[in-house]
């Protein structure tokens, strides 16, 4: 188990929720790898980015387009493409025109898609009862506490990310 110690944190609270946040990504990723990724590869032959898009698909609620999809799950573009082309493939997805823009696609789950998609949200909370009976996490805080934070960090890193690109557009032109 890794702790970020606090003396080796950056000063500026919004670096310190930079590495705590990465930390904590990467360690719910390795429980996925663990935990979920193993019987879903058994099953559906998908690998995490590929079950990371279908979930993606399935919270977003409706179809996107593999762009909007990279900006709403906040992936790489290439990487959604590949996973996309995969799924594809797979008869996991398929894709129908945008309505508003001929040359792009929307992406659409599959009725397989959607089994998958949904055997990996119950592999995941199944994993996460388990790991609930452990003893080792009687002590800590319950889920929805930290939740609240870490809306308000996801709230504050959107604005961010706005300013950032409103501070490079204006340096252009400076």
């Amino acid at each position: 188990m890794s702790f970020l110690e606090p003396k080796f944190l950056p000063e500026h609270p919004d670096l310190q929720a930079l590495a705590l946040t990465e930390q904590i990504s990467r360690d719910y990723l390795d429980v996925l790898r663990e935990a979920i990724i193993p019987e879903i590869q058994k099953t559906y032959n998908l690998k995490l980015r590929e079950v990371r898009l279908l979930l993606g698909l399935i919270y977003a609620g409706r179809p996107l387009s593999a762009a909007a999809l990279s900006e709403f799950m906040r992936q790489d573009p290439a990487t959604i493409a590949r996973s996309s082309i995969l799924l594809i493939g797979g008869d996991y997805v398929y894709t129908t025109p945008n309505l508003d823009d001929a040359r792009i696609k929307n992406l659409h789950l599959t009725d397989k898609g959607k089994a998958a998609a949904e055997a990996c949200r119950q592999a995941f909370d199944d994993a996460l009862e388990q790991m609930s009976t452990f003893t080792e996490l009687h002590n800590l805080p319950q889920s929805e506490e930290p939740l609240t934070v870490l809306k308000k960090l996801e709230r504050r890193s959107s604005v961010l990310v706005i300013l950032a690109r409103r501070l490079t557009k204006r340096s252009k032109y400076i």
